[in-house]
């Protein structure tokens, strides 16, 4: 992990991150994770909601999803390796953990993107269900 002003963000690949979600979820311990993505847009919601800075502050990786971090970051001497988006990763970890039954839920974005979503995950991967989804 690495500070970027103020949040520890990971500082790996998405390939790495998906490695050590996979690796968490695979070591059998009941705690829930939570990944979450830092990008210029974000980082602006949480400097004026307290909830949503908490939020980030309190996840398990939270990911440089976005070029402006990454910038920010190199321009303020602490550099991230690359960019490291959200879908990336979860691709990478439903492909790492194969056709072990799981489940996610899905927050953020819009009604209709969640159901566009869960019905992707349906197709794609048929033994992950979906526990729920929230606008």
């Amino acid at each position: 992990m690495k500070d970027f002003l103020g949040y520890n963000v990971f500082d790996g690949s998405f390939a790495d991150c998906a490695d050590a979600m996979a690796a968490e979820i695979q070591s059998g311990r009941k705690k829930c994770q939570i990944m979450a993505c830092l990008n210029p847009h974000s980082y602006i919601v949480a400097k004026d909601d307290t909830a949503f800075h908490n939020a980030l502050k309190g996840v398990t990786w939270l990911v440089p999803d976005g070029a402006g971090v990454v910038i920010g970051a190199r321009i303020l001497g602490n550099p991230l390796p690359g960019r490291v988006t959200g879908p990336d990763v979860f691709e990478a970890l439903l492909e790492r953990l194969g056709p072990q039954k799981r489940s996610v839920f899905f927050l953020g974005s819009s009604a209709s993107t969640l159901a566009k979503m869960s019905q992707k995950m349906a197709e794609r991967f048929p033994h992950v269900r979906v526990a729920g989804t929230y606008s």
